[in-house]
């Protein structure tokens, strides 16, 4: 065999061996799958709690003859989880555990997601606890008897395109770190909100068609809250801020009484929403459209 031959081998060879690894590891590092459906009782509420260390979650409503269904993609070698079903207490749990310290959305190789499809037919108690990662909740077509939604790191969104004919008296949702999206909230026939964080980026969409009165109470110690509320809506707003550290931004037109706002036309106690705003250092802004 001349050198070129040799050198030609040893070539193949090495490649073989590099295409043979790379599929062992590719076999390694697919990624697992649990799924779970489940049918409630639709004469009274459904409860789903979920818990997790890291992960991408998203939780919207579908029609399908009452049923439910959960799916959890994963990487085995860094996740571990459980989905159950309790029938006699009408409750579905998801609990997902973690042993890295830290999560990252961007990262393929610690794949962590749960979509979570609920039948629109029973009222929903909904308690969603991450860690870090990506909360997504679509609630078009369901009806909230409960809602609380808690993120430590991460981004959270909320839509609300449909109108609910359930009054909740609170909800409540906090992002410690991170951004928070909240729309069509309008749509969520709320009492009370109450809405916290600690750094990060907050906006809050009051849009919607169901007409009542609302009162929300924002806090947010570090960032920016951006709120918009349809032009004309009877407004009321307390702001209070950290002195020269945070700016305030109304709508031209709007009345300003000490720490008050007010919409025009509107006077206090008439206000269709009421918010109390608290930032600290950073933007609180107001936008009617």
């Amino acid at each position: 065999m001349s050198k070129s031959e040799r050198q030609a081998l040893k070539a193949i060879v090495v490649t073989v061996l590099l295409l043979a690894a790379t599929t062992l590891l590719s076999a390694q590092s697919q990624p697992q799958m649990i799924t779970k459906s489940f049918t409630p009782d639709t004469g009274r509420p459904l409860s789903v709690k979920i818990r997790g260390d890291g992960a991408e979650i998203m939780i919207k409503g579908v029609a399908r003859d009452g049923e439910g269904r959960a799916r959890y993609r994963f990487d085995e070698e860094h996740f571990t989880a459980s989905l159950e079903w309790e029938p006699e207490k009408n409750t579905f749990r998801a609990i997902l555990d973690m042993d890295l310290h830290s999560f990252d959305t961007d990262d393929e190789e610690h794949e962590s997601e749960l979509k979570v499809l609920l039948p629109r037919r029973p009222e929903v108690d909904l308690d969603c606890s991450l860690k870090a990662g990506v909360v997504d909740l679509d609630g078009g077509g369901l009806t909230f008897n409960e809602l609380e939604l808690a993120l430590w790191a991460g981004e959270l969104k909320a839509t609300f395109p449909t109108p609910s004919n359930k009054v909740i008296g609170r909800v409540e949702v906090d992002v410690k770190l991170g951004e928070m999206h909240l729309n069509e909230l309008g749509n969520l026939a709320c009492e009370e909100l109450d809405v916290n964080g600690f750094a990060g980026e907050m906006t809050l969409d009051f849009s919607g068609s169901v007409s009542m009165r609302r009162e929300a109470r924002i806090d947010l110690e570090i960032g920016q809250i951006t709120i918009y509320v349809p032009k004309g809506m009877a407004v009321q707003a307390r702001i209070s801020k950290l002195g020269f550290l945070a700016e305030v931004d109304i709508p031209g037109g709007w009345r300003k009484e000490g720490r008050y706002v007010y919409s025009p036309g509107t006077s206090r106690g008439e206000a269709e929403l009421r918010l109390d705003i608290r930032g600290g250092i950073g933007a609180i802004t107001i936008v009617e459209r």
